[in-house]
């Protein structure tokens, strides 16, 4: 899926914005891998309107946080400040000379295939714990999501179900005669 096609999801949108409101950030983004240099923004919310971070904007992998949080799978909760290479482009956002980011690995499984990120300004103080919280729990439904948009999490088709409930006959008779009437109850609906 193109980096276009992710920021029409609704609901990577949606999970940016309760991202920011939740825990009163200034703004935040969700950011992809794209390609092995650059993380680009697929979806971004700002609470301030002065403050726009633009679908596609790029980050670098190695010298953004995000790029961080994707290799590392941990969750980020630190205090911005000029002379930190890597906070260049979040206190560029902020306008300012000092801030605050959190940001968190969205995953699907084990694989990290997005970081959700929120930055604010010195006068909001840390995030806490629960803003921690918070955005590790939207961090796994933008993962899904992402996952999905990617087409990762297609059903089966009903040809494949079909070949996957003749293999179970096969292999486990008695499985097969549990699973067979829930089937058949399915499909007359």
């Amino acid at each position: 899926m193109s980096v276009e096609e992710h920021a029409r999801s609704r609901t990577l949108q949606v999970v940016v914005g309760l991202a920011v409101r939740g825990t009163n950030a200034v703004a935040g983004w969700l950011a992809v891998p794209d390609g092995d240099d650059a993380l680009t923004v697929v979806a971004a919310e700002s609470a301030d309107a002065s403050l726009r971070v633009p679908d596609g904007h790029r980050l670098d992998l190695e010298r953004s946080y995000g790029g961080f949080v994707l290799a590392t799978s941990q969750p980020a909760s630190l205090q911005l400040v000029a002379h930190d290479d890597r906070a260049g482009a979040e206190l560029a956002l902020l306008g300012t000379s000092r801030g605050h980011l959190l940001a968190v690995p969205c995953a699907d499984d084990d694989d990290q295939v997005a970081v959700l990120e929120v930055v604010a300004g010195e006068d909001r103080g840390r995030f806490d714990l629960d803003d921690v919280e918070l955005l590790s729990i939207l961090g796994e439904v933008a993962g899904a999501a992402v996952v999905e948009s990617l087409g990762g999490v297609a059903p089966p088709t009903a040809d494949e179900l079909a070949g996957q409930l003749r293999q179970l006959e096969r292999s486990d008779p008695a499985g097969f005669g549990r699973v067979a009437p829930l089937v058949n109850s399915l499909l007359r609906r």
